[in-house]
């Protein structure tokens, strides 16, 4: 872990937690949603733009974004910063994901799977050559509208007040407050990332950081937008299906055609596919992996992990790609021929 955070000297994390898990051994994989031809423009320009907050859609997550108050009150100058909004990798908020990042889009939309700390440590060189410094949160979900409001009014809530606005009011105390989201957003899972100059200043309203994204290790995975719904009638969905697979492959072409990748990490995303699995392929298997975050969807133990059906093949005599699940080697075990309705059930 302290080898791995030399290389990390300019990337704070406000987040213990996660800074353990990038630290850690374990792989550790964040995603962004993209539009496509986005996606292609930062690739042969070779960067990774991070935005203004100013641009932030709900009002609520940029509340207390450059408030006049914070030099009167608390002594407190507001720094310039840029931000970069990502996801963690959490199959719970896949159909909203997608759904979010169609919604009014007529382009393709991608799921970039990045290796965070190969991330961060490409992200540090550019950090450590412009003087510059990235903080990394977890956005908190555990307000509502009208308690965000009240932060500031210590009569409210003086425990809130106290947390958000301490005496000794300081650079993290301010982030933190831009790392707060209503609750109705919680299904974004997001992680921010922000950047700050040390001599207070960016060109314009987007800073562009260098990225090589053909560093072999960088991306994990791209997936296609997933197909909607299937529809009832049979001879619809087929035909449907078989156009969306053709427009699949042509963007498979289109990001070899300006992205050097191998062709197993370019993927179509299946959420809404019930396909029939005769063979269990090493693809299957790493795809499964990434849905369940590589842990055990039972009891959330990353060892001696297992492929295993939802439901038994007692109860299903065929076999489709949402049947299974990952799971260890000892809940498997404990599980046996049974079916779990709630991850929570005993055994």
């Amino acid at each position: 872990m302290l080898e791995k955070r030399e290389f990390l000297e300019k990337i704070i994390f406000l987040d213990q937690k996660l800074e353990k898990k990038v630290l850690s051994g374990t792989n550790c994989f964040i995603n962004k949603y993209v539009l496509l031809n986005t996606f292609e423009k930062n690739v042969k320009e070779g960067t990774m733009p991070f935005g203004t907050p100013e641009y932030w859609a709900d009002p609520y997550e940029k509340l207390y974004y450059k408030r006049e108050f914070y030099k009167p009150l608390f002594n407190f100058d507001v720094p310039e910063i840029r931000c970069l909004c990502m996801t963690k990798n959490n199959y719970k908020n896949e159909d909203a994901m997608w759904s979010v990042y169609r919604y009014g889009s007529t382009g393709s939309v991608v799921k970039v799977t990045y290796n965070f700390y190969e991330l961060l440590k490409q992200f540090n060189s550019y950090c450590v050559k412009n003087h510059c410094t990235i903080y990394v949160g977890t956005i908190d979900y555990s307000y509502s509208q009208t308690q965000i409001d009240s932060f500031l009014n210590i009569n409210f809530n003086e425990d809130n007040y106290n947390k958000f606005f301490p005496k000794e009011f300081t650079l993290n105390n301010y982030l933190k407050l831009l790392l707060i989201k209503r609750k109705q957003f919680v299904y974004e899972n997001e992680i921010r990332l922000f950047i700050i100059s040390d001599n207070n200043s960016f060109n314009n309203g987007q800073e562009k950081v260098p990225l090589n994204y053909d560093e072999s290790n960088l991306i994990s995975s791209i997936l296609i937008n997933p197909y909607p719904p299937q529809t009832e009638i049979k001879e619809q969905n087929k035909s449907y299906e078989k156009k969306n697979e053709e427009q699949a492959e042509e963007i498979k072409e289109k990001i070899h055609s300006f992205l050097n990748i191998n062709n197993r990490k370019l993927q179509r995303c299946r959420l809404y596919e019930s396909i029939e699995v005769r063979k269990i392929t090493k693809e299957r298997v790493n795809g499964l992996l990434r849905k369940y975050n590589y842990k055990c969807s039972i009891c959330g133990n990353t060892q001696n992990l297992e492929i295993d059906r939802i439901i038994p093949k007692r109860l299903s005599q065929k076999d489709y790609i949402n049947s299974f699940s990952i799971v260890c080697s000892m809940c498997n075990r404990k599980k046996g021929a049974r079916f779990l309705k709630d991850k929570n059930q005993d055994f």
